[in-house]
């Protein structure tokens, strides 16, 4: 099986509100789903409180995936088969998943990548958010690979210091994940311990919860409320976000309040200098509820959980 993939699997399956019958794999060895092997895409729908939006996918491994909406979508000569353990379905068919998939997890070899995007790259559509963590193809590179643009891609930085040791004293993901030593080291904008992670991704990922929104036909205004509310709740007295932001003055001045945001390139945000790098690099106090939120998401129950994005494209 791959690490990545399984470490991924288990800790949606621990860590989150995720049902396993919202997962869903494609491998190519779909008989040996409940052993967790050879898998490239993993793939989870997730309902929201936006009914006429399709189930979130999201994707991880490293073999081959597939999602399908039931029995009669399997493809003559492939062998659904349910995960004795997770309860998991599990499939055959990137192209498949690439088309039904919102948010899609790629964590394949550097060597697949190639072959793996040229599957699914005709399939994915605009609104489909991916996440890679093959960390050695650039976000740039990617984009070209698969003819897209709403990708999010870390990029880690590891310096030498004496307390990077911390990464070993946890084997298991999901007990990290509840410790508050390594939750603390891992929070992306207060990583210590030898790993650091810039402002870019984090950007990143609040201008693709507004592409999201976007995509759901939400206006800029709503939009907002919606993106300040996953920090207002616990946070009440944080700086809000507006449209300036998000996006240059120029067209802040002609969008109204009904009308969504233009979509933005993810993968212009993670390699330029955006409204929103600038803002967050002179607001201490925003950087500080972001990390606050990120590391009180972590320590709650999956059943408590409530900093969630409430409208899925």
């Amino acid at each position: 099986m791959g690490h990545m993939g399984k470490k991924l699997l288990l800790s949606l399956l621990e860590k989150s509100d995720i049902k396993p019958s919202h997962i869903k794999i494609s491998s190519k060895r779909p008989e040996n789903a409940d052993t967790f092997s050879a898998w490239r895409f993993m793939t989870i729908s997730h309902m929201t409180r936006c009914p006429s939006l399709k189930p979130w996918m999201l994707a991880a491994g490293t073999s081959q995936l597939m999602i399908a909406k039931g029995g009669s979508d399997i493809p003559s000569g492939f062998i659904p088969v349910e995960s004795v353990q997770t309860g998991v379905e599990c499939f055959f068919d990137n192209p498949r998943l690439a088309r039904w998939a919102d948010v899609l997890f790629l964590c394949c070899l550097p060597s697949h990548l190639p072959k793996v995007c040229a599957e699914i790259r005709s399939h994915l559509s605009k609104r489909c958010l991916v996440y890679s963590f093959t960390s050695a193809v650039p976000v740039t590179r990617l984009a070209q690979l698969l003819g897209h643009d709403f990708i999010l891609k870390p990029q880690y930085d590891f310096v030498a210091c004496d307390t990077a040791d911390v990464w070993l004293s946890c084997t298991h993901m999901t007990a990290a994940l509840t410790d508050p030593l390594l939750i603390e080291a891992s929070c992306p904008l207060t990583m210590s311990r030898g790993i650091s992670l810039g402002l870019n991704w984090v950007c990143a990922v609040l201008y693709s919860l507004l592409n999201i929104c976007t995509c759901a036909g939400l206006g800029s205004s709503d939009a907002l409320s919606l993106i300040n509310g996953l920090f207002k709740e616990k946070y009440p007295h944080t700086v809000e976000l507006n449209a300036q932001s998000f996006i240059s003055s120029s067209y802040t001045s002609s969008l109204l309040t009904e009308e969504p945001f233009p979509w933005i390139s993810l993968t212009v945000v993670q390699t330029k200098e955006t409204p929103l790098l600038r803002f967050l690099s002179s607001n201490k106090y925003l950087q500080q509820c972001i990390s606050a939120a990120y590391k009180s998401l972590l320590e709650e129950t999956p059943e408590k959980s409530d900093i969630k994005l409430s409208c899925k494209t």
